[in-house]
């Protein structure tokens, strides 16, 4: 775990610690993901969640807001974990913005945050009423944090 100041700070940082790369964003989600790897120089491609299977061959990085904002959207672990399972076979990454999970824990990624290729967010202050805070948590395995 990365304690960050806001998950927005990591959502700035994570497409600066790789090269060039095909990303994928689930679709309509909060917007300064895609914002955030087009300014760092990635080719962005929004995806609908039926789509993410025939796109996974073509990405090196898939961004999902899980729940999704504004949508409220939930994907289930175990496809995000075999979504992960492909991506890292290659070298890619999975990032899961889980700013509005503490309504639906169980639902949660953070306790296979030690698998390579899954990054997880999470926002201390959305759920609790205090953005002021700017708290935030990167989970992933030790080698990216």
């Amino acid at each position: 775990v990365l304690p960050v100041a806001g998950s927005q700070s990591a959502i700035q940082a994570l497409p600066r610690l790789r090269g060039s790369a095909r990303v994928g964003i689930i679709s309509p989600c909060y917007a300064e993901h895609a914002e955030a790897w087009r300014r760092a120089g990635h080719r962005v491609v929004e995806l609908c969640e039926a789509s993410v299977p025939r796109a996974l061959d073509h990405l090196d990085v898939l961004v999902v807001v899980n729940p999704n904002n504004p949508t409220g959207q939930l994907i289930a672990p175990q496809r995000l974990l075999e979504w992960r399972s492909e991506l890292a076979a290659f070298g890619g990454w999975l990032v899961v913005d889980e700013a509005f999970m503490d309504c639906t824990p169980q639902h949660s990624l953070a306790e296979h945050s030690h698998l390579p290729g899954l990054v997880v967010l999470r926002s201390f202050g959305k759920f609790f009423g205090l953005a002021g805070a700017r708290l935030g948590f990167v989970l992933a395995h030790a080698g990216l944090l």
